[in-house]
């Protein structure tokens, strides 16, 4: 699978595909606008099954959003769209990368914490739909899976 820069041409699949991963919680397309906008690492994949969003500032990388299509959950491309990131992010000066998950979303956290992130904080009540999030911490310096 090709990764590429995300661009103005891709907001309507990622607008619908933040509706199918997010629910409640999705992002409008006036957000996904501005995050096309911002100087974010924002890969896609080539045939829309999913796309990662990364904010870099100073050593640290927060990974805004992370959206595989169901029909593509469990075939590697979460993990290639984040390896991906993180040797982005690494290229920025990221040392570290941070990111909130559901608490209640066990098959993200466990794929997550396979790639080595740890979870350091919970912030209550965090999504629109009242769920807290737990805040997990990858170095990335050495990452290398």
């Amino acid at each position: 699978m090709r990764l590429r820069q995300a661009g103005d041409a891709d907001l309507d699949w990622l607008a619908d595909l933040e509706t199918t991963c997010f629910g409640v919680d999705a992002w409008t397309r006036a957000q996904l606008a501005e995050e096309l906008a911002a100087d974010r690492i924002m890969l896609a994949a080539d045939d829309h099954a999913g796309w990662i969003d990364v904010a870099v500032a100073g050593d640290a990388a927060d990974v805004l959003r992370i959206a595989v299509t169901p029909a593509q959950r469990r075939t590697g491309l979460a993990t290639e769209l984040l390896l991906a990131a993180i040797a982005a992010a690494r290229q920025r000066g990221a040392h570290r990368l941070l990111l909130e998950v559901a608490e209640h979303n066990t098959g993200a956290i466990a794929f997550y914490t396979d790639v080595g992130f740890q979870h350091i904080h919970t912030r209550e009540h965090y999504y629109v739909s009242g769920e807290a999030a737990w805040i997990l911490e990858l170095p990335i310096e050495h990452t290398t899976r």
